[in-house]
């Protein structure tokens, strides 16, 4: 068991391997979801991993008179991109949203992987950690989504593609499918 208390200003850690008390950094946070994530965690619930994962991006949402940690963990992706292979569709789909928001590109085969899915729900979670990663190595696999069966998937890469300053590669159709589901 670990009694775990991190709040904006400080960390306190009581566990029988560690005692700690002290200023809290992103280093901390970070090595702290390592430890916690060492064997994938394993032993703890999707509710928990979920969490840590939303820690980890800097979306976790507390009752409002418990400060807690709210700014992305950038050095906690290293060990959060194991959960993106986690059995459970909603703690996979969240470790691709929490890659997705630290940005984290050496994620980007993981996040692939996901992106031609049966599953939609981790098809769509892939989608949006692309769209927020950005990276230009990623492109043909971007364009490739043009021509996919489902136009929300279509219209996103199109999206993609304007916002990474390669709108001439979106077909005009797409556009055009676009603008009619604006007006």
């Amino acid at each position: 068991n670990i009694l775990l208390d991190v709040t904006i200003n400080d960390i306190k850690i009581d566990s029988p391997k560690h005692k700690y008390k002290g200023k809290v950094t992103n280093q901390d946070i970070a090595c702290l979801i390592g430890q916690i994530l060492v064997d994938s965690g394993k032993g703890l619930t999707d509710e928990q991993k979920c969490m840590l994962l939303d820690i980890s991006s800097g979306s976790y949402i507390a009752p409002t008179d418990f400060p807690f940690w709210y700014m992305p963990i950038p050095k906690s992706a290293p060990y959060i991109i194991k959960l993106a292979n986690d059995s459970t569709p909603g703690v996979c789909a969240a470790a691709l949203r929490a890659l997705g928001h630290l940005h984290y590109k050496y994620a980007l085969p993981e996040i692939l992987k996901h992106l031609n899915d049966r599953d939609m729900y981790y098809r769509e979670a892939a989608i949006g950690a692309l769209d927020m990663v950005k990276d230009k190595s990623v492109i043909p696999e971007i364009v490739k989504l043009l021509n996919h069966e489902e136009s929300r998937f279509r219209g996103a890469a199109a999206i993609m593609l304007v916002e990474m300053e390669e709108k001439n590669i979106v077909p005009k159709t797409v556009i055009m499918d676009m603008r009619l589901l604006l007006n």
